[in-house]
């Protein structure tokens, strides 16, 4: 069943969705220990956990993309993200057992239920990590724990600009819940997984960075592939990480053929001067 035909059925969306992802491998295990080892040399590497929040949209019937603007206060001050963050060592492995003996509706999800008969060592890693987006999700816009089903990974990804591991988890989000941004986020949107399948949407995008410099103000300029959003506020540019995470999804998930993308459309946007510090708050 070709795209079309998933978002008429949920059930079958979800099925998909769910059966890709297991069939393709996912490095957690070995990323996880490398952090870890790089961290025991006192080495700054970092674990950061996210979701990748799936959530049916009640008028249309159709599957989108929950992201979260990230506010003026946090390093990436403007970027479209996902929900998460870096990972708690002591807290999110108390919340790790939580899951583990099922008290939360996530760890019942069969998906996780399949996943954690692997290896103890899978196990622990994978329970750490889910714990993680549960509890940075709940932080950032009240997404609670029990609103979201595992459904599966993806591919771990390093950050060009930092000395940081992404972990995507993929979940569903029920119904019933309202987002409550906390001060990390400016804006919660909402993004259709139809957007990917229009070339139009597609653009190569120039950043112009305000550095501050030994003289004054300096300025650094970047191209990368990103995904133009015409949002109700105005519009959006998806990039960086969580372009690329949500690119391997659709890609494994729907077999979109990313190599063919090749977008002659071209936007500027200047990011802001506190892109790589965040804004202090008073």
């Amino acid at each position: 069943m070709d795209f079309e035909g998933l978002v008429r059925h949920p059930e079958a969306f979800r099925a998909r969705v769910v059966e890709r992802l297991e069939a393709g491998p996912v490095d957690f295990v070995e990323q996880m220990q490398f952090v870890e080892e790089k961290q025991e040399t006192g080495e700054k590497y970092a674990a950061s956990a996210v979701l990748l929040p799936l959530e049916l949209d009640a008028s249309s019937q159709e599957y989108g993309v929950i992201l979260n603007k990230r506010s003026t206060y946090v390093q990436q001050a403007g970027d479209l993200c996902f929900p998460g963050g870096g990972t708690d060592r002591r807290l999110d492995r108390i919340l790790s057992r939580l899951l583990a003996w099922r008290i939360l509706p996530t760890g019942r999800s069969e998906p996780l239920r399949r996943l954690l008969r692997a290896s103890p060592r899978a196990r622990e890693v994978f329970l750490f990590v889910l714990s993680s987006v549960l509890r940075e999700s709940w932080e950032e816009m009240r997404l609670p724990p029990w609103k979201v089903e595992y459904m599966g990974a993806l591919p771990t990804i390093w950050m060009q600009s930092f000395p940081r591991v992404i972990f995507p988890v993929v979940g569903k989000v029920r119904p019933g819940w309202k987002a409550r941004p906390n001060w990390e986020v400016e804006s919660v949107l909402r993004l259709p997984l139809r957007a990917f399948f229009d070339p139009a949407n597609y653009a190569t995008c120039r950043f112009l960075v305000q550095t501050p410099t030994e003289e004054g103000q300096g300025a650094l300029e970047w191209e990368y592939p990103c995904l133009v959003i015409d949002d109700p506020t105005g519009e959006e540019i998806l990039w960086g990480a969580t372009f690329k995470i949500l690119m391997n999804f659709m890609e494994r998930v729907f077999e979109l053929p990313i190599e063919q993308i090749n977008p002659s459309r071209r936007v500027l946007k200047e990011l802001s001067p506190y892109y790589f510090t965040g804004k202090k708050r008073v």
